[in-house]
């Protein structure tokens, strides 16, 4: 029998397990995404430098049109070309977006910058709440000048850039500083008849370093007792239940004290403006217990429910020897195991269910000269 289970004044730690053996990776943008102005732009545009990069495992689709804008309410925009109802029936796991370059164009800029995050996050929740919860990457544009096409850099870097960057820390989703990362090669990685599309060498670098932050994206947030805490990083922004903590949400830790889905958005580097975001599901609500247990030092303890086993975590130095018992309400012991403290004790409890049914129990956990009491529900 499968057991779900709440613990009051305890602490869960859900582990996310992911993995799939084609992972579709769909890449949506402008002319840039599309390869424009390379040979053969089905050879060298950057999806298809990052799938052979990626390998077999992954499935790389371009859906890159050239000209096309984030802004809603332009004679170009991405959302009207067709490829967003395409993109969402592939079901992607991973969606890469590259929009942007085109809205600096003062015939839609001057008019609809005020509409730009707001289309932006509804571009992210359009592709966010498909069945496959794909993993949002978006990207800062790369550098771009050409004023016969009214093309500015200068209104990319100032303009276009920083609302993107708030995108990303509204809607936490990863972003990728493309500006920072293709600014090095100035302008020797883009095209010498344009100075907005890349070269060859340009496409490639912009592939390597996607690819690299793909890879780099394997931390993950841990738990305990009613602390998370991140992977090193520059500088955070945690979130629960997709909203943005504000009051002490700007630090590696976080405490926390309701249940939820909680996430961390990392800038990784120092030198650029890259961020990665990682998740953990909290399924109960989590509280820290105080004790005094002879010798105690740390007063964090947490108990979880695995393969029919109750396992109690007790963090610190504890009492030489304790002893964790199971109880009904009524306070008569129904199991009872004693361990050996060390600086990381765990005492793990067979939970069978002949003896252990669904409902409302208690835990005591003893030693030295105190007490530290407890209680949990058990669902079917």
């Amino acid at each position: 029998m499968k057991y779900k289970w709440f613990v009051a004044g305890l602490i869960i730690s859900t582990l996310i397990s992911v993995g799939s053996a084609a992972t579709k990776v769909a890449c949506v943008g402008n002319s840039i995404t599309y390869g424009y102005g390379l040979e053969d732009s089905s050879i060298h545009n950057y999806s298809t430098v990052l799938q052979d990069s990626l390998g077999s495992n992954y499935t790389v689709t371009n859906y890159g049109v050239s000209s096309q804008t984030m802004l809603k309410n332009t004679n170009a925009s991405y959302w009207n070309c067709g490829e967003i109802p395409v993109v969402r029936s592939t079901l992607p796991n991973i969606i890469i977006i590259e929009l942007g370059t085109n809205d600096c164009k003062p015939d839609y800029w001057n008019t609809l910058k005020a509409q730009f995050e707001t289309d932006y996050i509804s571009m992210i929740d359009t592709f966010a709440n498909l069945s496959s919860k794909p993993a949002i990457w978006i990207c800062l544009q790369p550098p771009a000048n050409n004023s016969s096409w009214s093309i500015l850099d200068t209104t990319i870097k100032s303009q276009i850039n920083p609302k993107i960057k708030e995108v990303a820390l509204t809607k936490g989703v990863n972003m990728i500083d493309l500006y920072t990362e293709l600014n090095k090669g100035r302008w020797n990685w883009f095209l010498s008849t344009d100075t907005v599309h890349l070269n060859v060498t340009g496409i490639k670098k912009m592939a390597a370093y996607i690819y690299n932050l793909m890879k780099a994206d394997t931390c993950k947030i841990t738990q305990n007792g009613t602390t998370l805490t991140a992977a090193t990083a520059y500088s955070y922004q945690w979130y629960r239940n997709d909203t943005t903590i504000s009051s002490g949400g700007n630090s590696q830790t976080l405490a926390i004290s309701k249940k939820g889905t909680y996430k961390v958005s990392r800038r990784i580097n120092s030198s650029d403006s890259s961020r990665l975001v990682d998740t953990i599901t909290v399924s109960s609500t989590p509280t820290g217990i105080a004790g005094s247990m002879k010798n105690k030092t740390a007063d964090i303890v947490y108990i979880d429910f695995v393969n029919n086993m109750l396992c109690v975590h007790m963090k610190g130095s504890v009492a030489s020897t304790f002893s964790v018992s199971v109880l009904d309400l009524k306070g008569a012991e129904i199991l009872s195991k004693n361990i050996t403290g060390n600086s990381s004790a765990t005492a793990v409890i067979p939970m069978s269910t002949e003896n252990l049914r669904p409902g409302a129990y208690l835990y005591k956990i003893s030693g030295g000269n105190a007490d530290i009491t407890g209680k949990f529900v058990l669902f079917n």
